[in-house]
């Protein structure tokens, strides 16, 4: 090989390959018969040929070059100094045709390679990308141009040399003039915060050596008047054809605002989550002292009502024969007031229990439950009427207890209210609402206008007259509950003379 043979020591041999391979020319070496016996990576980029399609063509095959202003084919330099034994100097206004037909233009010179004898072994070839003085013009304006357009601080780091050149932007987000800016990389590291600086350093040289191309991180940059901004950065790595790291190019946001604004979301975030907690805290208190409020005065009133009660039947019993007919009326009405208010009371009772009982989930069988409840409600109340399908295999997840008095409501409803209807009919089913199975009770009955479906649910709220349909107002409001305290939801359907449907989920 051409390149053991220009040292005798193998150490220099290889130290010599490993130069040539990273110079940032393009080289190539070849034999006395012009055969191509070394090619660096960068001339593997000039030429499109990689080092082993490459090594042991004619040098004239891989460096096939051209006249730049004719087009005129040119002789290969490596050809020239064979033939006349001295180097050709450099060369311009030179096109090189690469392996897939696209044309470079390149600067080259050609030299003899010698032993220590004087011997000539072969030829090196050198050359470069050589681009117009006008190109280079205009590629540095638009480099310019682009800088300026931009509202980020731009950098460009030569590894090599450790100079940073930067854009006027430095001045715009950071305050530092021209004058200030040391090209220097330290200076730029100087001006990261002590608490990020390392991290900065570590982010940068892992992003050269772990073979990345792109990097970002946010640190804090100090601007001219000492004070820190918030700083965000990305960049890009250059590497030679070894994949070693020769430059860094990066840009630099000042985000302080942005980041200011995300710190004051978070803030007011915070905040109100906290007055949310204080809320949801004084709600449930509120709620406790409401129920206990209630159970209270339930408990309180349910002493003299049953002396109203038990005097009034004394009254009824002892002086019956006595009274005139009105005052028998008057008496029965007050009995009649009595009786409701005792089971307004016992409602009252349920409606606050049903916040404090604790679930026993477990796997329930709606549909026999159902059967259940309707046939207990036809033997102890015999004013259900209506005829009853329920379908079959209805399983859910859910508190037994709760789930019978949810029942014995929404069939207790249908049977009241389907109780003027010529025929009767309930069904209590199942279907599909969002994903997630839904139940049913519907009936035939009187329905209601769905405008005043919102005011089902309402304690003491009614649609209908107490003396055509009497009751507390309380068994749907206690449904809402129950359901709602198994997870899901429940809403009507309905028209007047048409019935009502009442769907509920418990999941």
């Amino acid at each position: 090989m051409l390149l053991s043979r220009l040292s005798a020591d193998q150490a220099n041999s290889e130290m010599l390959a490993t130069t040539l391979r990273s110079i940032g020319d393009g080289v190539i070496t070849t034999d006395l018969e012009a055969r191509i016996t070394f090619i660096n990576p960068v001339a593997e980029l000039l030429t499109g040929w990689t080092v082993s399609e490459a090594l042991g063509r004619k040098s004239y095959e891989v460096f096939k070059i051209k006249e730049e202003g004719t087009g005129r084919p040119m002789v290969c330099p490596v050809m020239r100094v064979l033939q006349n034994g001295t180097a050709t100097g450099y060369s311009n206004h030179t096109i090189v045709t690469t392996r897939d037909g696209a044309e470079r233009a390149v600067a080259h010179n050609a030299t003899p390679l010698r032993d220590e004898s004087g011997e000539m072994l072969g030829v090196v070839l050198v050359f470069h990308w050589a681009r117009s003085a006008e190109e280079l013009h205009k590629a540095e304006e638009r480099l310019q141009l682009v800088s300026r357009a931009t509202n980020d601080a731009v950098w460009d780091w030569d590894l090599k040399t450790d100079r940073m050149w930067w854009n006027d932007a430095v001045t715009t987000l950071f305050g530092y003039g021209a004058d200030e800016v040391d090209s220097a990389s330290a200076w730029f590291f100087d001006r990261i915060h002590p608490g990020d600086r390392i991290r900065v350093r570590e982010n940068l040289t892992c992003a050269q050596q772990d073979g990345r191309r792109y990097w970002q991180q946010e640190y804090r940059f100090a601007n001219r008047f000492g004070a820190y901004a918030a700083a965000f950065e990305r960049g890009y790595v250059l590497r030679d054809g070894n994949g070693v790291a020769v430059r860094m190019v990066g840009t630099v946001m000042d985000i302080t605002t942005r980041r200011e604004a995300q710190e004051e979301l978070l803030r007011a975030n915070a905040e109100l989550e906290l007055r949310i907690e204080e809320r949801t805290a004084e709600l449930r208190r509120a709620n406790r002292e409401l129920e206990s409020f209630t159970y209270s005065v339930s408990h309180d009133l349910r002493s003299p009502l049953r002396s109203i009660m038990a005097s009034s039947a004394i009254l009824q019993e002892d002086a019956g024969d006595v009274l005139d007919e009105e005052s028998k009326q008057t008496l029965t009405r007050l009995v009649g007031s009595a009786r409701r208010m005792s089971v307004l009371i016992e409602d009252l009772l349920q409606y606050s229990r049903l916040s404090r009982t604790k679930l026993h989930v477990e796997r329930v069988d709606l549909s026999a439950l159902a059967g259940t409840v309707a046939r207990e409600l036809r033997e102890n109340r015999g004013d259900c009427k209506a005829t009853l399908d329920i379908e079959p295999g209805m399983e859910a997840e859910g508190d037994l207890g709760l789930l019978t008095l949810l029942f014995e409501n929404l069939i207790g409803n249908a049977c009241k209210f389907t109780s003027k209807t010529a025929a009767p009919r309930i069904e209590i089913g199942s279907c599909e609402y969002r994903g997630v199975p839904c139940f049913f009770v519907r009936d035939n009955g009187v329905g209601f206008d769905p405008a005043e479906a919102g005011r089902l649910f309402t304690p003491f709220e009614r649609l209908h007259d107490e003396r055509d349909f009497p009751g507390t107002g309380i068994g749907l409001a206690n449904v809402h509950r129950i359901v709602t305290r198994h997870g899901g939801r429940i809403w009507a359907e309905g028209k007047l003379g048409q019935g009502a449907t009442f769907y509920f989920t418990l999941a």
